[in-house]
């Protein structure tokens, strides 16, 4: 989210772990408002995600946005003071419901850099969650983020370093593999923890139930950081899996949580305030073009990456989208019972089409990430087309459901209709029950449009 404030326009981005830190796994962008003040020049919006090391972000240090790297110390600024009307500390609590890598990608902060960069030697824990794992159609997915954010600072007086000004003057090109396309004008410490549940589910009714538990565990969850007991009742005695991600925290709290316990990730969840009071790290940073620096007349503008990076994006867009349905029918495809009669001939020509697209944009990734130069999408791509089967165990689900009437504190009843594409709203008397979803979540998640 941007902000606009005195002039300056920023983006606060997520930082990343080191390369082999493995703490928990999952993670939502540490996106949210950036720091409000003033650098040296007029900020620009910056790379749309920036995932950094924490130990090397660095005020002045430079950032390449193509490969996700912090560079040197190409800016001198006069100081780096609290920006003006930061208030105390925040601390955010979300549970959302996610449906796909791409998704996931985002809320976790990975960037089309570091996507591209995982296989090459260096490992970003986030994106190799992206990476090594898909989102089935058949299962829920909630998604966790815990974030401690303490007030920013901020450079003043910024200007480029007399030996990044001399490179500039005679090779942009090296000035860039130096200095990348931005500098770190700003950073904000803190903490932040993310949590993946993936719930397997036998059929769509109960699919259904468990992300609707889901949907009103949201409500208690942002304002305290716990959940009801409908959620826990929802995910009992179902197959689950959990991957943790952590930054900031001391001792055991910042060790992962293990593969199936949830009430490991529910408490730590809870319990990150308090676990990153006396060791909070940086979170968070502000990018700012080198070009809105007061550069004199005589220097080059330093080189612009914008249209690489929206390439660079997009292919990891596609990527995400790929592999997503790759698994979907290679899992139709071997479990061929489980499902309503298809057309395997179909199926197994629209796999081998996205494998082929998959290695394709894979490769594509790799030259971007190598040659900035170089970023395209592929010519070649196959385009893919195929409907997949429903599953074969397709009971008729709850006829009605008690929901919150949208702008009104009194109940409600959702009736799903025969056709299920639409569901009536009919308003109760009494007060709405505590924490439970509003209508338009429940008609949201069974797929129907409501009808007064």
């Amino acid at each position: 989210m941007m902000k606009r404030a005195g002039g300056v326009m920023k983006r606060m981005h997520g930082l990343r772990r080191p390369p082999g830190v493995l703490l928990a796994a999952v993670a939502a962008s540490a996106c949210a408002s950036p720091p409000e003040g003033s650098t040296a020049g007029e900020s620009s919006a910056g790379a749309a995600v920036a995932e950094l090391d924490y130990n090397l972000a660095q005020l002045g240090k430079g950032y390449d946005a193509i490969q996700d790297q912090v560079k040197g110390e190409c800016v001198e600024y006069r100081s780096a003071d609290p920006i003006e009307g930061a208030t105390g500390q925040k601390v955010i609590f979300s549970l959302d419901l996610v449906e796909s890598s791409k998704e996931i990608s985002r809320k976790l902060g990975v960037s089309a850099g570091a996507s591209a960069r995982f296989g090459l030697g260096s490992v970003d824990v986030k994106a190799q969650y992206v990476e090594e794992h898909q989102v089935s159609q058949n299962n829920i997915y909630a998604f966790v983020s815990v974030r401690i954010l303490n007030p920013a600072s901020a450079v003043k007086g910024a200007r480029l370093s007399d030996s990044a000004r001399s490179t500039l003057a005679v090779n942009p090109e090296r000035f860039r593999e130096r200095c990348g396309d931005k500098f770190i004008a700003a950073t904000q410490n803190g903490g932040v923890f993310y949590g993946i549940l993936e719930v397997e589910t036998s059929n769509e009714q109960e699919k259904q139930s468990i992300a609707i538990a889901i949907s009103g565990a949201s409500l208690t969850f942002s304002a305290s950081g716990s959940v009801n007991n409908d959620f826990r009742k929802a995910i009992s005695n179902k197959q689950v899996h959990v991957w943790t991600y952590q930054e900031g925290g001391r001792g055991h709290a910042s060790s992962p949580c293990a593969g199936a316990d949830v009430q490991c990730l529910l408490k730590r969840a809870q319990d990150m305030p308090s676990s990153v009071a006396d060791n909070p790290v940086t979170v968070r940073v502000s990018l700012d073009e080198y070009k809105h620096l007061q550069l004199q007349d005589d220097l080059k503008t330093p080189i612009d990456t914008e249209q690489q990076q929206e390439v660079q994006a997009q292919i990891a867009d596609a990527k995400n989208d790929a592999k997503d349905l790759l698994f979907q029918i290679r899992t139709v495809l071997n479990s061929p019972s489980g499902y309503m009669p298809f057309d395997a001939n179909a199926l197994s020509l629209a796999k081998n089409d996205l494998a082929s697209n998959l290695n394709k944009l894979r490769e594509a990734a790799s030259i971007c990430y190598r040659d900035y130069t170089k970023c395209a999408m592929p010519n070649d791509l196959v385009p893919v087309s195929v409907q997949l089967p429903r599953r074969a165990t397709q009971p008729v689900p709850e006829r009605e459901y008690v929901c919150s009437a949208l702008g009104s504190t009194r109940a409600a009843k959702l009736i799903m209709l025969n056709d299920a594409r639409f569901c009536k709203r009919v308003v109760l008397e009494g007060p709405s029950p505590p924490y439970i979803p509003s209508c338009h979540t429940i008609a949201r998640t069974l797929g129907c449009a409501i009808i007064e």
